[in-house]
């Protein structure tokens, strides 16, 4: 505005001017002009402003300052630009002209000059625009990936699947760029690729035509984006080499623990493939395989017993991932010897040896087949599947327990085996189920009888000799069940202890009581009460036994009466040689001689009365 009103006053000046010239009034000195009605020129100094070289044209410069002193509006321009580098707007704000760049490279300094003006003065300024420099990303030439042929051998066995997985194409790229994998010729359509990892596989249901030949050729591409390449790749089928794994068997203590490793089953492979192990069948369901190792254990919780099962079969199987072989393995378990003293199963029986190293033997018979288990009493025990008579060398001198279980079906001694004499008891017969007891502890002159239960004699008919001058015997075996019995021959002959109450056996079905108490010269006992109904003989039965005048009186006596009864049995021959007899007995004899031709053999020895 204050210009304005100056230029309003100087025209009304020269107005009055020349009014007063139009007047004549002759010649007049015009009035000095006023000092505030002056103008004041902007000032503006030259200035230095910093760009990056890749600003744009919408990024800022700097704002370019000026000042004037009457405060009139200023506006700036460009009067000298660099290549028509630059743009001003009105206001001084600096900035880079449409469609143009700075370049370090190329010029690292700029000056241009700028104007300013309030509407009546200008000034004028150099400005410089200094180019900071930025790292470029040079565009370098691609490089093209590379692969070279390739081959793969594939092993195909007897059950082929439906997809195969072939193998990974192999390529390189320098720049590092991703690759892509594509197929370009396949001519029997068999085959298709990961485009990510080149994995090369066989198509679903390709599997038949893909054995038909022995090689197949196929073309793989690869791109990294820009350029490309091609490679050829074989494809070769070769008929898989089964693994091979044979029949094996472990033997194990029952005690072993779920930890333990029974044994690694063993198994080869010919290609050189990786072996998987897996169980296949375990009826006890007891065992378990590691699948890589092929280490054999029992299952978590799951124990042996030796007593319940010596031998185990499962059948493992191993693949090499296409064919697959089973085999048997067998696991023999020992036995670890157990504390039997409580076992009722068990027969047990003691026996003492006088010096270290010292053999027994325990006969048996080899007429019956054996399956047992017998345990020394030395921490040892052995599973005995034969019918041998069985030894053992004990280290130290002493008394030992032997406890047998199974199947036992006789013990037998005859004349010449020497340690008899060593076993000293018998202590349990468990639940052994015997089959004979003929001769079963003869000449076992120093055994006793601890034994509470009695044995199992439902399958026994003979027990012939069975305590044959076993001399120190005197065991309570009056409960014993002899009803399938049917040979009592020399039974107790020379056991010169023995007078236990066996008058009430079972003696139904014997026929032969033949020397039952030969020269068993403690014996004296009334046994009228046996069946003699089946005797057939009963030569040298009561031969210097030690039969008194009332057990000998009563068993006569009792054994006519029997004969009387039932119709026999008749021409008895019964051997009493050294037996007292008295007036109480000579009916019974007579009618037994004369009536059912019993012939009473020996010299009996006559006391005049029966007490």
């Amino acid at each position: 505005m204050k210009h304005i009103i100056k230029k309003l006053g100087i025209a009304l000046f020269a107005m009055a001017l020349l009014w007063s010239c139009g007047k004549d009034d002759g010649p007049t000195t015009p009035p000095p002009p006023d000092p505030q009605d002056q103008n004041t020129a902007p000032v503006m100094a030259a200035q230095e402003f910093s760009a990056k070289e890749d600003i744009t044209p919408a990024d800022a410069i700097g704002t370019v300052a000026a000042t004037d002193a009457d405060n009139d509006a200023l506006t700036f321009s460009i009067k000298a630009n660099d290549n028509a580098l630059f743009s001003i707007s009105s206001a001084g704000a600096l900035t880079l002209a449409a469609s143009k760049a700075l370049d370090f490279e190329t010029k690292t300094q700029h000056s241009i000059t700028v104007s300013v003006s309030d509407g009546t003065e200008t000034t004028d300024a150099t400005i410089t625009i200094k180019v900071e420099d930025v790292d470029e990303v040079v565009p370098t030439e691609n490089t093209a990936p590379e692969i070279s042929d390739q081959e793969f051998t594939v092993l195909v066995g007897e059950e082929i699947p439906d997809a195969i997985t072939i193998g990974t194409v192999e390529a390189t790229d320098a720049d590092g760029d991703e690759l892509t994998f594509t197929i370009l010729n396949d001519a029997d359509g068999l085959f298709e690729i990961n485009p990510t990892t080149g994995e090369i596989s066989l198509k679903s249901l390709k599997a038949a035509d893909f054995v038909s030949k022995v090689q197949h050729n196929i073309t793989v591409e690869v791109s990294d984006g820009k350029d490309k390449a091609s490679a050829s790749v074989t494809i070769k089928v070769e008929q898989n080499s089964a693994p091979e794994i044979m029949d094996q068997e472990f033997t194990v203590a029952e005690d072993i623990n779920d930890t333990e490793v029974i044994g690694t089953v063993e198994a080869t492979d010919a290609d050189g493939n990786g072996l998987t192990f897996a169980l296949v069948t375990d009826l006890d369901n007891l065992f378990e395989v590691d699948a890589t190792t092929g280490n054999l254990s029992l299952i978590a919780g799951k124990t042996l017993d030796f007593e319940k099962k010596t031998q185990h079969s499962i059948t493992v199987s191993v693949t090499d991932g296409m064919d697959t072989v089973p085999a048997t393995i067998t696991i023999n378990v020992t036995d670890k010897e157990e504390n039997l003293s409580n076992d009722p199963n068990a027969f047990i029986t003691t026996w003492k040896t006088d010096a270290d190293n010292e053999e027994i033997v325990i006969g048996t018979n080899n007429s019956y087949d054996y399956n047992y288990t017998i345990y020394w009493g030395d921490g040892t025990s052995e599973q005995i599947t034969t019918s041998d008579p069985i030894s053992h060398i004990y280290a130290s001198a002493g008394t030992h327990t032997v406890s047998i279980v199974g199947v036992f079906p006789a013990i037998r001694y005859i004349n010449g085996v020497t340690t008899s004499s060593k076993l000293m008891s018998i202590e349990q017969w468990g639940t052994i189920a015997w089959r004979t007891m003929q001769n079963a502890f003869a000449y076992c002159i120093n055994m006793v009888y601890n034994a509470t239960d009695t044995p199992d004699l439902s399958q026994v008919t003979s027990m012939s000799y069975m305590f044959l001058r076993a001399e120190a015997f005197n065991g309570a075996i009056g409960d014993w069940d002899t009803s399938n019995v049917t040979d009592m021959t020399g039974l107790f002959r020379r056991a010169i202890a023995f007078n236990q109450d066996i008058g009430n056996w079972d003696t139904s079905n014997v026929t032969s009581m033949s020397s039952v108490f030969l020269d068993a010269n403690s014996f004296n006992q009334n046994i009228g009460n046996w069946n003699i109904g089946s005797v057939i003989t009963m030569t040298g039965m009561f031969d210097n036994s030690g039969m008194s005048v009332p057990s000998f009186n009563a068993t006569i006596v009792a054994w006519n009466a029997f004969v009387e009864q039932n119709g026999g049995p008749s021409g008895i021959t019964i051997g009493v040689d050294g037996v007292p007899s008295c007036p109480g007995t000579a009916a019974a004899r007579s009618n037994l001689i004369n009536m059912w031709n019993w012939t009473f053999q020996g010299n009996v020895q006559y006391h005049p009365n029966c007490n």
